[in-house]
Order: structure tokens, then sequence, then C-alpha cells
């Protein structure tokens, strides 16, 4: 059987902390290539997609903002880069997830 990934509670802490997260259903992701607002577009990560944590940046209330990730799932999207973990609306377009290294 395949191992289930668990979804951990979305809170402030778990956040900053998680290994992992996945991509919200119905949403892609935009791809940049550096964490400025003007950095370069790499692509979009597709709904469902897990990619693992490189880098995070942080705002000053200590909520996770951007994270810098990596992924070798899926060829088509980019396998590197820094995407924002919130829409504009305000609303989370990934899930933190338990991984087993």
């Amino acid at each position: 059987a395949a191992a289930v990934q668990a979804v951990l509670p979305a809170d402030d802490s778990t956040m900053v902390e998680a290994l992992a997260f996945r991509v919200m259903p119905k949403y892609h992701i935009e791809v940049k290539m550096g964490a400025e607002a003007n950095s370069k577009k790499k692509g979009q990560l597709p709904p469902g997609l897990v990619v693992r944590v490189l880098e995070r940046e942080v705002d000053k209330h200590g909520r996770l903002v951007k994270i810098r990730f990596e992924q070798t799932i899926r060829a088509t999207a980019p396998a590197t880069g820094w995407i924002k973990i919130r829409s504009h609306d305000g609303k989370l377009v990934v899930e933190p997830i338990k991984v087993d290294d």
C-alpha cells in the first residue's frame, strides 16, 4: 500500500517548520526565479504536486510568506524556484504535509 501523506495543521508554527507542501486542489501556483516580486517567472506548479522546502521567507510576525522549493515528480513543472504560499485574497494555496525521508 502506498504511504498516505498526512496533512498537518496549517497554523503559523507548523507552516514555518514544515519540510514539504502539497499544492491545493484547483490552484496553479506561479513559480519565480527569486524571492523578489519582480523576479522572472519560471512556470507553474499544478494542483496536487508535492514540493520540498529548501528555504523560507518569513514576515515580521513569524508567518511564512514564500518558500524556495524543489520537486522531482513532475518533469513539466519547474524543478526549483520560489512560490508564495497564499493567493492574492489571502487563501493558502499549499498545505503542509508530513514526509518520510
